[in-house]
Order: structure tokens, then C-alpha cells, then sequence
């Protein structure tokens, strides 16, 4: 009897539910970028923005979902056609366990903005907004970690230990079906294989495959005396 090991197991695009998660976390994402520009009294906005967005119901059932997704495929493509800011946002924001929690604010706030506004959203500096100031005195301890490891840290959910066993869990999850999600060589590649042997494993066949994407922008006249 052959043997055959699967190394990637994503989940299957279901285009509707998908939508569905997306929408209710760009309504949570203004609410609590609002919430946290009232809030911000004794700590940084963007650490306060942080726990409120990943202590809300929505936003992180979204990202583990996207997570989960072959986000570099032609069906995942063909859904965000029609709006290709959100199409790039949402390819890197698959790998949000990896990046530092200040990078994944800033897609998240701007993936709002480009769901309404794709012109407005790829023009908008928001940079300025979750830039590091080592220099300033509010600097923010948790925003500057890599999102697996404050919440493996206790940095994050420190007081929730159920919401950050949840979160392990998931991590120990996608290490077996998307380890690229959580160790990725890059943001800009996803990869797939499977190995088929026989009983006594002296024959072995496999395949395997690598999808890369890319952004590409294009300006005119970027050195024109009227271009401001």
C-alpha cells in the first residue's frame, strides 16, 4: 500500500463566507480605531488599537481564516478584481502571525479605507500614523513585536488566558496545514507539494510548485516640475 504526505492542506476558498468575515471586520476596524483615539489615555493610540482590535470578535476570525486561504491563486484573484488595493492588502495580510503588530495595524486601517476608497486609500500617507519615533516617550512596547510572539509572550492576552490558548492553538494548527503562514521565507510566495512512496518506500515520486505574485504601480510623470 503506497503512502503519500501532503505537505500544504489550505482550506478551500468559499467566496461568500469569505466576503461575509471581510465585511463585519471592516465595520469593527473603524470602530475601533475610533474607540481607541478616545481611549488613548495612559497608553500609546496604536497600543490601544492593538488590543482592541485583536480582543474584538471579528477581526481575528477574519485573519486566521485568510491564513488559512491559498491567497495567491487565481479564484482568490478573480474575487478582488474589481478592487486590486484591497486584493494587494489582503495578500499580505495572510502573514499577519509573522509581521510586527504595527505592520498589521497599518494594513488593517488602510484595508477600511480601500474597501470604500480604492483611489483615495493607494494616495493616502498613512505611514506617518504607525511610523517608530524611538525618541518619543509613548514609544509602544507591544506594536514593535511580531504578533505570534506577544501573544506567546504574554504580551498579549496576558489576562485572557483562554483567548491566548485559542490563538496557540491556531498556531500549532496552520504549522501542520500552512507552515508558510507561520515561518514564511516570503510574504510574495506560497508553495505547494506532495510526495507519494511505495510499501517499502524504495519508490518514490513528487511533485512540487511554487506561486509567486506581485504589485505593480504605475506613475506618470513622477518628475514633472507640477507634480507635488
Amino acid at each position: 500500500m503506497s503512502k503519500q504526505i501532503n505537505y500544504y492542506e489550505l482550506d478551500k476558498l468559499d467566496a461568500s463566507a469569505f466576503k461575509k468575515s471581510l465585511d463585519l471586520s471592516i465595520g469593527s476596524i473603524g470602530n475601533a480605531v475610533d474607540r481607541a483615539c478616545i481611549e488613548a489615555f495612559n497608553t500609546s493610540f496604536l497600543d490601544r488599537l492593538a488590543n482592541l482590535i485583536f480582543s474584538d470578535e471579528n477581526i481575528p476570525t477574519f485573519l486566521l481564516l485568510l491564513a488559512r486561504l491559498p491567497v495567491l491563486s487565481k479564484d482568490f484573484e478573480e474575487l478582488h478584481q474589481n478592487n486590486l488595493e484591497v486584493l494587494s492588502i489582503l495578500k499580505k495580510l495572510k502573514f499577519f502571525i509573522d509581521l510586527k503588530i504595527r505592520e498589521t495595524l497599518y494594513l488593517l486601517v488602510k484595508l477600511s479605507i480601500a474597501a470604500v476608497d480604492e483611489e483615495g486609500a493607494s494616495k493616502m500617507d498613512l505611514g506617518k500614523f504607525f511610523s517608530f519615533d524611538p525618541k518619543a516617550p509613548e514609544a509602544s512596547q507591544i506594536v514593535d513585536l511580531k504578533f505570534k510572539n506577544a501573544v506567546k509572550e504574554k504580551i498579549l492576552f496576558g489576562d485572557d488566558p483562554d483567548k491566548r490558548d485559542h490563538y496557540i492553538q491556531e498556531f500549532e494548527r496552520l504549522e501542520k496545514i500552512e507552515p508558510h503562514s507561520i515561518y514564511p521565507t516570503s510574504i510574495y510566495r506560497q508553495s505547494d507539494g506532495c510526495t507519494v512512496a511505495g510499501k517499502d518506500s524504495k519508490k518514490i515520486e513528487a511533485v512540487m510548485s511554487t506561486t509567486l505574485t506581485s504589485s505593480i504601480r504605475i506613475s506618470s510623470h513622477v518628475l514633472a516640475f507640477d507634480n507635488n
